[in-house]
């Protein structure tokens, strides 16, 4: 009963307003471009940032598209546009309260206002690191991914007790001026080369330039606690426990270098995201521990449906994983890990409890399950 009541509460906890998720219509005009600057701003805060295009596939909004055409082509806006974009449209997350345990830390969406955009976020605070996230056109997969995970959880520095506000100073990296490459081997390295022969020319390479510049300043209140307790609630409940365990799934993958390694899963879990899963997951063997990792159950909201999360378990053979080899004596143990739960910047909750689970129980429910 306690499991249903707890399920029940956080979900309607879950159903509250995200930032860029809500979709609002920009006031009717001729034509976007007429819109001033803070207009398109809050309109593009209160749409989806991803909008299906006409022709196929996924894009910025409107007003996005409109704002970034007027950034490469030199526009400034005023730091308010800057504020809005970042905290109205959820590019910039973070825990107002926040653990003296811990030290504070922002999550960062790269904005898609160039074809290369970074993004900085300088703290008015002695010896604090800057936050920052970079959007590329051109990026890989495996490579959005990597500046994505570094981006949405970035610490900082430790705030003191009587702190209230955290200030920064907003600075935004374009790069401009990009030629790109055409393939053709003309056969000629330098510029004296060419001038042998008038009708060739080197060959054409990447160009980089960029433009650096501080465009605004941004202040966020933050109401330091003591203890992580104070600011996410544990659930130790047993039943929580096994819910847990019985949305666990082992597989088979390919990590970035292609490498191929078993993997935990957990696939459409049956809890909303204000209850964070964050685990210090432990390999057994006959009892004896083989390793230990941090495994941190995460959403993914890019327009697709189901949310899931994944590690690897590098010590585990993938045979055993795939089912090749008997998993008779080996254990997974999971154990709940209060601070990384943090990461979860939509949790008010946080799994603090400790389940086992025989691998021979995980490996038979998990068939067929690769990633």
């Amino acid at each position: 009963m306690f499991v249903a009541t707890l399920l029940l509460t956080l979900a309607s906890v879950a159903g509250q307003h995200t930032p860029g998720d809500a979709v609002s219509p920009l006031p009717e005009r001729a034509s976007l471009s007429d819109a001033p600057a803070l207009e398109l701003a809050y309109a593009a805060a209160a749409m989806p940032r991803w909008a299906k295009r006409d022709g196929g596939g996924w894009g910025p909004s409107a007003p996005l598209l409109e704002l970034r055409r007027r950034v490469e082509a030199g526009e400034r806006f005023e730091g308010e546009v800057w504020r809005v974009l970042l905290v109205e449209g959820g590019y910039l997350r973070w825990r107002t309260d926040w653990p003296l345990e811990a030290p504070f830390a922002v999550g960062l969406i790269g904005l898609p206002l160039s074809h290369g955009f970074e993004l900085w976020l300088e703290p008015r605070v002695e010896g604090w690191s800057s936050a920052s996230a970079w959007h590329g056109d051109w990026m890989c997969g495996y490579g959005a991914d990597s500046l994505a995970e570094r981006a949405a959880y970035q610490e900082l520095g430790r705030l003191s007790l009587d702190q209230r506000e955290v200030r920064f100073d907003i600075v935004i990296d374009i790069v401009i001026d990009i030629v790109i490459d055409t393939g053709i081997d003309t056969g000629i390295d330098t510029a004296e080369d060419a001038a042998v022969d008038t009708h060739l020319a080197p060959d054409p390479e990447w160009s980089f330039g960029r433009t650096r510049q501080r465009v605004g300043e941004l202040a966020i209140e933050v109401r330091p606690w003591e203890r992580i307790d104070d600011v996410l609630t544990p659930v130790m409940d047993f039943a929580v426990a096994r819910t847990v365990a019985n949305a666990l799934r082992i597989g088979v993958g390919s990590d970035a270098k292609h490498a191929t390694c078993a993997a935990l899963t957990i696939d459409s879990p049956p809890w909303p995201n204000s209850f964070s899963c964050a685990f210090e997951v432990e390999l057994l063997r006959e009892g004896r521990l083989v390793s230990a990792q941090n495994f941190a159950f995460r959403t993914h909201n890019s327009g697709h449906s189901g949310r899931s999360g994944f590690g690897w378990l590098r010590k585990l053979s993938p045979q055993i994983a795939r089912g090749d080899l008997p998993a008779t004596g080996w254990t997974l143990r999971l154990r709940g890990a209060p601070l990384p739960a943090l990461r979860n910047w939509d949790a008010t909750h946080y799994w603090a409890g400790t389940v086992e689970v025989p691998l021979p129980e995980l490996a038979a429910r998990s068939k067929p399950n690769s990633r």
